[in-house]
């Protein structure tokens, strides 16, 4: 009886999970002082039964009870042994490692690495886990979107059609930060005169080396245009950050070109532009006059000047001019919208797609700090004022808030299908691994609270924290 106590103490040991060697050790100690103790008393004992009575043979039955190996079987219970792989399969202690893998959250930390990813791959840099180098921006809960492009800012100034104190002043970079855009190309208006292509390009380059990405046109309003090299093909190829020529037509202060010459400017700035790897544009300012987009159907008409250089600008001012502008997106050309005209280029988008009319070759931008203008019939100014370029901001918003468009379906108006026009899409107008990290974070209620150019914080919590060079 007191050996199968011994068994049952060696069970319940490995069940318990203790560690083999210290079961080891208590068999031995267990087993000493069992096996000690019961031989000598069993010997005393049976001298006194054994002269009461030789039924000790009866007593033989205890070898029967003897069977007690066969209850030896117990040790068949010592497949608890079998129970011990249970301690190795205890030992999965590697569960612990599973939990390593769950170490794998640390790959959730690639989150931030997304951040960063275009913030800075664009750039060439590595980036590692735990870098002190990269700013991790807290997005939870925000709208990320590439930052836009705005084609047409006079960001020298534009204006003076109303004399000399009427010029408008140069762009400040915080307002291009404060409204979003993180990429804008310049260009000269009414004003070819007192103000200058090399200016412009002065001003170019301040806005590239404060840190946005800033691009222009040669030429103005007038023709021969104004330049830098003094042709104007000359200046696309040989000067980086001219994509194209600008020229007004079909407007009072326009130099009324033949379309012969309307011909000739196109094809030298193609020309230009397929040398150089640009676009080589013509923008045209679109005034009110009743020739509206005519010259260019001429032009197109007589030459094999591709339809995509032509860039009407200012097509929704007028009914009639909006509607030459449809048919123009039919040819497969591009026209432009301005923020604030007329007809908001939301609206003409919505008309647009119920015409089942192509609209990936709409864009939109603000004509920032160009005048605006009001004449009587013989000509004389009425008023005149200057735009801002917070207008494609809010004109992004009026798109969603009130127009009821969706952002995804307003956004490509002024990031991707511009990048596209300007042959730019991949660099610009897109959040992708290899693009430049210019970058927004919106509330939901679009409301901006971050901008990102380059891969550099320029707005932080709906504060600029980087500002132009002289700005306090």
């Amino acid at each position: 009886m007191k050996k199968r106590l011994v068994m049952g103490t060696l069970t319940a040991a490995l069940i318990a999970g203790s560690v083999p060697y210290e079961i080891h050790a208590q068999q031995e100690v267990m087993i000493q002082s069992e096996e000690g103790g019961p031989e000598e008393p069993s010997e005393p004992e049976q001298p006194e039964p054994a002269p009461s009575e030789e039924p000790q043979p009866t007593m033989e039955p205890e070898p029967t009870v003897a069977p007690q190996p066969t209850v030896e079987p117990e040790p068949t219970q010592a497949p608890a042994p079998t129970e011990t792989p249970q301690e190795p399969t205890a030992t999965p202690v590697p569960e612990p490692t599973t939990a390593p893998t769950e170490t794998p959250a640390p790959t959730e930390i690639p989150q931030p690495t997304a951040t960063p990813t275009p913030a800075l791959v664009s750039v060439g840099l590595q980036i590692e886990p735990g870098d002190a180098s990269v700013v991790i921006l807290d997005a939870e809960g925000k709208i990320l979107t590439p930052g836009f492009l705005d084609q047409h800012v006079h960001i020298t100034g534009g204006g003076g059609e109303g004399s000399f104190h009427t010029r408008t002043p140069e762009l400040q970079m915080s307002e291009l930060v404060e409204n979003g855009i993180t990429t804008v190309v310049g260009l000269l208006g009414t004003d070819g005169i007192t103000r200058s292509v090399d200016n412009l390009y002065a001003k170019t380059r301040v806005l590239c080396e404060e840190g946005v990405s800033a691009y222009m046109l040669t030429g103005a309003y007038g023709y021969p245009s104004p330049t830098i090299t003094g042709e104007t093909d000359r200046d696309i190829v040989f000067v980086n950050e001219i994509l194209g020529v600008k020229l007004a037509i079909s407007d009072h202060r326009a130099p009324n070109v033949t379309g012969d010459q309307l011909v000739q400017i196109a094809s030298k700035a193609r020309v230009a532009g397929m040398l150089s790897g640009k676009p080589g544009i013509v923008v045209l300012h679109m005034g009110d006059d009743k020739d509206g987009l005519a010259p260019v159907f001429r032009a197109l008409e007589v030459s094999s000047v591709p339809v995509r250089i032509f860039r009407p600008t200012h097509v929704n001012r007028n009914e009639k001019l909006l509607e030459e502008g449809y048919e123009f997106l039919k040819r497969g050309g591009y026209i432009d919208l301005t923020c604030g005209m007329h007809t908001s280029p939301g609206e003409c988008v919505l008309e647009a797609k119920k015409r089942g009319l192509p609209t990936e070759h709409i864009t939109m931008s603000s004509d920032g700090h160009g005048s605006w203008s009001n004449y009587a019939e013989d000509g004389s100014l009425l008023e005149i004022g200057v735009s801002g370029v917070d207008a494609l901001y809010k004109e992004l918003k009026y798109m969603v808030q009130v127009l009821g468009m969706t952002l995804e379906e307003a956004l490509p108006y002024m990031t991707c299908q511009v990048a596209e026009g300007l042959d730019l899409l991949g660099i610009k107008g897109t959040v992708a691994e290899g693009a430049d990290a210019d970058l927004l974070l919106f509330d939901q209620d679009l409301t901006l609270d971050t901008y990102v150019a380059r891969g550099k914080i320029f707005m932080k919590h709906g504060e600029v924290i980087r500002k132009g060079t002289y700005e306090k």
